[in-house]
């Protein structure tokens, strides 16, 4: 029988990132892409876009897609960098140009624990979020707008579209590493300072 520590490795080792580092990072709302993303690019000394920056203008007032598929054009056109955001309407313009795909695929009730946790610290702080924006109790938990929605409606979808878009033959280029618990993605970012050297 194999022993723990050495499957550990295994495991690590069949996940590491591939250069050039394009990451994309994707998975259901509220998964903690951000916080994800964020840390990457601190490790690998990247920078960091988050796709909802790119849709969201003051006021809550959205881009059009023309103006939201220009910043996407200008970020993927860089050397190497951290994206994180689903966003399938753009995904031809984003995923061809990735090299590793991070998917986040946790259990509903770490992603409706997570959520109802961040929507209370943003309704508690003000936080600010895109573009100068804030947050409301109504955007978060009311609504078929609201985020709460938005995650417990989607997950299932996005479960399966996520399934399909990965073996899919024109996205064979990507190197897909899933990751289906916080304890999971921890240990996983914690082995990329060894595992991988830019």
């Amino acid at each position: 029988m194999m022993d723990k520590r050495n499957e550990i490795a295994i495991n690590l080792r069949s996940r590491q990132l591939q250069p050039p580092y394009k990451i994309l990072i994707v998975g259901t709302t509220g998964c903690g892409k951000t916080t994800i993303a964020t840390m990457l690019s601190k490790k690998l000394s990247l920078p960091h876009y988050e796709l909802d920056a790119f849709h969201w203008k003051p006021n809550w007032q959205t881009n059009s897609h023309e103006e939201f598929r220009s910043h996407i054009v200008d970020v993927v056109s860089l050397g190497e960098w951290v994206v994180d955001g689903n966003y399938r309407s753009f995904r031809d313009e984003i995923w061809p140009h990735a090299t590793n795909l991070i998917w986040l695929d946790y259990p509903m009730t770490i992603i409706l624990f997570r959520i109802i946790k961040r929507s209370i610290r943003r309704l508690a702080q003000h936080e600010i979020l895109w573009n100068g924006n804030i947050t409301n109790f109504k955007r978060e938990f009311i609504g078929h707008d609201s985020i709460l929605y938005d995650s417990i409606n989607t997950y299932l979808f996005r479960k399966k579209d996520y399934n399909l878009a990965i073996n899919d033959k024109k996205f064979a280029h990507l190197n897909v590493i899933k990751l289906t618990s916080p304890k999971d993605t921890k240990i996983w970012i914690q082995s990329i300072e060894t595992s991988n050297n830019k």
